[in-house]
């Protein structure tokens, strides 16, 4: 099932590669594409996945979900300083704090968790996403540059990095959840058909990405193969040593460290271009993110397979 479930999103990824290729689109609508699964298909599918899982637990059970993921975040940026720190503090080296710290876990982690463990956990996933995804959006200006950013920023200005239209997708979703309210049938459906493109379109906009990637330039980029193995190997390890003695439903701790076995964040690129990382940083983030990427589609399934030994 697991070779199944990464040979699917390999599709989808040459799809992507082929697109652009075959000149069929052009790579620069990969942008726009993404701001449509993020400003709408996404938030469709937080919806439909918090208002459709049956949760077997109470809030008790989902602070501790969110008291792991603080955790989980803490451990990774402490993994990224690191890296940081050996790297020399350059522009690389920020670069590969980032992505030890956060994941692609919308459009490459969506699909592996609802494929490997089902509704339950995607849900668990959704949940556990929450307080790195405020991280994740709103924290780039201090992590890539160097400095904040926000310093003259207005309270209100500062609330536009952290309430996207997923994070009130969300709080939509824990309100209908907890208040029992259901959407009428017509509209449940159409979210529920609008979140549905957004693990394919996702895997597609990563092959959209890395289409004019040589694999020549991935293996002789220092950067780019540290960012990978700090982000394929390193994250991970240092998440099951996290979670490997703490008592959690299993379930979670397959979740918690697949969730650190994912690629490098999806978007990278795209702040390194919005926070005006030179341009040979740029291509760095680049080629990390296409080597992450395929590695992550080859190492899924032995991850899997551990965290199936593993947490019994």
């Amino acid at each position: 099932m697991v070779v199944n479930l990464s040979l699917e999103m390999l599709c989808f990824v040459l799809a992507g590669i082929l697109l652009v290729r075959l000149n069929i689109l052009e790579k620069g609508f990969a942008k726009k594409l993404s701001t449509f699964i993020m400003d709408v298909a996404l938030p469709c599918m937080l919806v439909r996945i918090i208002t459709q899982e049956e949760f077997e637990g109470d809030l008790a059970e989902l602070a501790v979900i969110i008291g792991m993921a603080f955790a989980y975040l803490a451990v990774l940026f402490i993994l990224g300083q690191v890296f940081y720190k050996a790297m020399g503090q350059t522009e690389n080296a920020r670069l590969a704090r980032f992505s030890c710290i956060f994941t692609n876990f919308t459009f490459f982690g969506v699909p592996i968790m609802e494929g490997l463990y089902g509704a339950r956990g995607l849900f668990l996933f959704t949940m556990f996403c929450l307080p790195a995804r405020f991280f994740y959006y709103g924290s780039p200006a201090m992590l890539l540059t160097g400095a904040s950013e926000h310093k003259g920023l207005t309270f209100r200005q500062k609330a536009r990095h952290y309430i996207t239209p997923p994070i009130i997708a969300i709080f939509i979703g824990l309100f209908l959840y907890f208040t029992g309210i259901e959407l009428p049938s017509f509209l449940s459906n159409a979210v529920k058909g609008m979140g549905g493109v957004c693990s394919p379109l996702g895997m597609m906009i990563c092959g959209m990405t890395i289409a004019d990637v040589r694999l020549k330039d991935v293996i002789t980029n220092r950067p780019a193969i540290i960012m990978t193995l700090a982000k394929g190997l390193a994250a991970p390890l240092c998440i099951i040593a996290l979670v490997c003695f703490i008592p959690l439903d299993p379930l979670l701790k397959k979740v918690i460290c697949m969730d650190a076995a994912l690629p490098i964040p999806a978007l990278i690129t795209t702040f390194s271009l919005q926070y005006n990382l030179s341009e040979p940083s740029c291509r760095n983030a680049s080629l990390a993110l296409c080597a992450s990427t395929v590695l992550a589609i080859i190492s899924t399934p032995l991850w899997a397979m551990a965290f199936d030994v593993i947490f019994k």
